[in-house]
Order: structure tokens, then C-alpha cells, then sequence
């Protein structure tokens, strides 16, 4: 199952792709807007966004989805 990844939000949010050190928070299934219910925040200390995006696609996998919206 191929995951794919949603960063326009974000993008429109901060001016760039999503990088670096931080806490980051993904949605499932829909990229449209997003309550703080919906939203699945990566847990544990600071990552860097790829770790984060290596935890999303396993929680992906889990839920069944194959869309991963990357929250602002």
C-alpha cells in the first residue's frame, strides 16, 4: 500500500515544505480542514520531520488509509 503525503497546508502555513526539528501533527484520510480532535500528534520528544513521517506511514498502515495530510 502506497502512502502518499499532503504538505500543501503546511506550505501555505509557513512558506516551505515541511523540514526540520519539532513536533508534528498529521490527519488521515482528508487533507481539507482540520479539527485538533482529528489531528494525531507524532508522540514523545521533538523529531525531525522524517522520523515523524516514518511513524505516520505506520500509523497510516494501521488505520488503512492512504493519504497523510501534514497539519500547519
Amino acid at each position: 500500500m502506497k502512502i502518499q503525503f499532503d504538505t500543501s497546508a503546511f506550505k501555505f502555513e509557513h512558506g516551505h515544505t515541511p523540514r526540520g526539528l519539532g513536533s508534528w501533527a498529521f490527519v488521515f484520510g482528508k487533507t481539507d480542514y482540520v479539527t485538533v480532535d482529528e489531528a494525531w500528534f507524532v508522540p514523545g520528544p521533538a523529531r525531525t520531520y522524517t522520523e515523524a513521517k516514518r511513524l505516520a506511514v505506520a500509523e497510516a498502515s494501521r488505520r488503512g488509509v492512504t493519504l497523510v495530510g501534514v497539519c500547519p
